[in-house]
């Protein structure tokens, strides 16, 4: 993984100094894919059992661990739940709950 990352800091180096600076955020920690690994990782699990439990290949998780493929949000997410994670569905404007209106109070008279 090491490895992968001083190639790709090595391409990304040759980019336009405006570029440069999102293509390293991509690398940076807090990434999900990031995240899903320190869990994987952090977890004792072997890959074979996590594969297992969240009914994944475990050769997936395997060339994943590996830095050599990416894992699909639905993977991602399977193992997450084994693991005691939560991925959340992110709900568009038109499917997020309506903003109650704010109410103004009425004066009584006198």
């Amino acid at each position: 993984m090491t490895e992968i990352f001083t190639h790709l800091s090595e391409l990304i180096s040759r980019l336009p100094k405006d570029r440069q600076r999102a293509a390293m955020a991509m690398l940076s920690e807090g990434t999900l894919m990031v995240d899903v690994r320190n869990a994987i990782s952090q977890s004792g699990m072997t890959h074979y059992a996590l594969g297992k439990a969240a009914g994944v290949a475990v050769a997936g998780i395997d060339r994943f661990m590996r830095g050599e493929r990416d894992m699909q949000l639905s993977t991602a997410s399977k193992i997450c739940e084994v693991l005691g994670y939560g991925l959340v569905k992110l709900a568009s404007k038109a499917e997020a709950p309506a903003k109650k209106k704010a109410v103004k109070k009425k004066k009584p008279p006198g």
